[in-house]
């Protein structure tokens, strides 16, 4: 939850203008009622994009100088800039938000997850930006989970810009029922736009059509950013079945059920196109044979985004392929994992490696789960296991 807060805006704008720091301020507000909840920090400068050491300064000058203390205050870096940061400690802990790029995400996804749990651990709370921009970054908001989803601005207007209005618009009902993100609109110029942003369900809302129309509220008031715990860092000793068997009861089945729940899961996934993500996992290469690797070449035909996963793979129809380490306890796991706008699945099964002289007959303990925060934490706990 965000509350009104009470500070000066302008006071803070003309004091970072002049030190000459090349940092602009805007009002972010509550679209309920107009009222100031937090700040928005950009770079003034040529390069449009701020670097660590700036913004460290502003914020001790914002904090300690002018005493804004509990008003949260949101700005922008590139994803590689992460580990630049230093802890947050003294300045107001959890009511710093660092955004980065959604795109960026799943390029690297090890690389990206690693950086993100990190800088969250140094006590920063960590958004998403340019969410709706491209098919690529609804997934990323459901394996990061932020505790801001900044929604692109091209989203707001009418065109080509808007193409992923309504996806995003069932993503941001799924995510903020599940974990209560807070939903930031930026490019809010137009009352056109701030009526698409409240629409598609924004809660706050930066730009030229979200201007404060209320007094801000007592300085007293709890105005800290009340984002929900980050999810906790995954042991990577601990495979997925055992995350989902945790909170579900597993059954017991042989191969042909499996196979059967795996197409129908990634039928569901083929009718959904870009902006859905399937993650498999087949313990080892020589699973993946001509049948699968056909049907995993039809979900890249209707752009749907995949990664594979076996022991010994090295090239398979997919986006992301992950070679499977010696040792490592998916070996025994047969994983599916579907990261749709409207909703998330997961099968999780182990092997039971039990003697058999069909391979139709071996058996499995498998958890089958619709359970949004269980698939972020699997999704995680695969793509962390990447090379990139």
């Amino acid at each position: 939850m965000i509350r009104g807060a009470a500070f000066d805006l302008d006071g803070v704008a003309t004091l970072l203008r002049r030190r000459l720091f090349g940092v602009g301020v805007n009002p972010v507000i509550a679209l309920g009622d107009s009222r100031p909840v937090a700040i928005e920090l950009h770079d003034t400068t040529p390069e449009r994009q701020l670097d660590v050491g700036r913004i460290m300064t502003v914020l001790r000058t914002i904090r300690l100088e002018l005493g804004v203390i509990d008003v949260p205050l949101i700005f922008e870096l590139p994803l590689e800039r992460l580990a630049d940061l230093p802890p947050a400690d003294g300045l107001s802990r959890r009511a710093l938000v660092v955004a980065v790029d959604a795109d960026a995400v799943l390029v690297r996804p090890a690389t990206a997850l690693r950086a993100i749990a990190d800088v969250r651990d140094r006590g920063w709370e960590v958004g998403l930006a340019g969410v709706g921009r491209t098919p690529r970054s609804l997934p990323a908001v459901t394996v990061v989970e932020p505790g801001v989803i900044m929604l692109d601005a091209g989203l707001l207007a009418p065109g080509p810009g808007a193409e992923l209005l309504i996806e995003t618009l069932t993503m941001i009902t799924a995510v903020t029922q599940a974990n209560g993100a807070a939903v930031l609109a930026t490019g809010v110029d137009t009352p056109e736009r701030r009526s698409t942003a409240v629409r598609i369900g924004a809660t706050l809302a930066v730009g030229g059509a979200a201007r404060p129309t209320m007094a801000p509220l007592p300085a007293d008031l709890d105005s800290s950013i009340g984002l929900f715990v980050p999810p906790p860092r995954l042991d990577p000793g601990v495979g997925i079945y055992e995350l989902a068997a945790r909170r579900h009861d597993h059954r017991l089945s042989t191969k042909p059920m499996l196979v059967d729940l795996s197409r129908h899961l990634e039928h569901t996934a083929m009718t959904s196109g870009a902006t859905t993500m399937v993650l498999a996992a087949f313990q080892h290469a020589r699973n993946v044979g001509r049948t699968t690797a056909a049907r995993f070449a039809r979900l890249r035909q209707n752009d749907v985004q995949t990664v594979m996963a076996a022991r010994g793979l090295r090239e398979a129809p997919s986006e992301l392929v992950i070679g499977i380490e010696r040792g490592d306890t998916l070996i025994d796991e047969w994983i599916l994992l579907v990261l749709g706008p409207a909703g998330t699945a997961l099968l999780a099964a182990r092997d039971r490696k039990n003697l058999v002289l069909r391979d139709r007959d071996r058996a499995f303990d498998w958890v089958l789960s619709y359970d949004r925060d269980l698939a972020a934490h699997a999704a995680r706990s695969l793509l962390l296991r990447s090379a990139a």
